[in-house]
């Protein structure tokens, strides 16, 4: 079987918690159904910033962009397939985005739009919507 390969990027607060049990997971599928996951991990949030001053590092950017999928834990905030907005105060008035990220994560949403409305219908019931996603890029 072919190999796949993960992102995953435990977050802040309860998200390395979570992100431990996701691990098991895939062990046990990798194990037992021979699912052939790759495993790699960086940080985001809090974290990252702690470790390198941004809320992503280039280089799990880079490794996110690479990956077949992008896994997220506790961020603070919604996330979309492990990468969502950052900023800080969010769903309060005082609510605001790191403008820095939003091309790469702009990229990063572009990119998974693509993959999806690529994917056969059969498989992705979202498949007409991620294609007319696709068709206003």
């Amino acid at each position: 079987m072919a190999s796949r390969k993960l992102f995953l990027l435990p977050g802040d607060g309860i998200g390395p918690e979570t992100m431990g049990e996701v691990r098991k997971l895939i062990a046990m599928m990798n194990a037992e159904m021979n699912a052939g996951f790759e495993i790699d991990e960086g940080l985001v949030g809090g974290s990252a910033y702690d470790a390198h001053g941004q809320s992503i590092s280039e280089a799990d950017m880079e490794k996110a962009l690479a990956a077949d999928a992008v896994r997220s834990g506790a961020l603070g905030g919604p996330t979309l397939d492990g990468i969502g907005v950052a900023g800080e105060g969010p769903h309060t008035h005082g609510a605001c985005l790191e403008i820095d990220t939003l091309a790469a994560r702009s990229e990063l949403l572009r990119r998974l739009i693509l993959r999806l409305s690529e994917q056969p219908s059969r498989d992705l019931p979202f498949r007409r919507a991620a294609s007319q996603a696709r068709d206003s890029l």
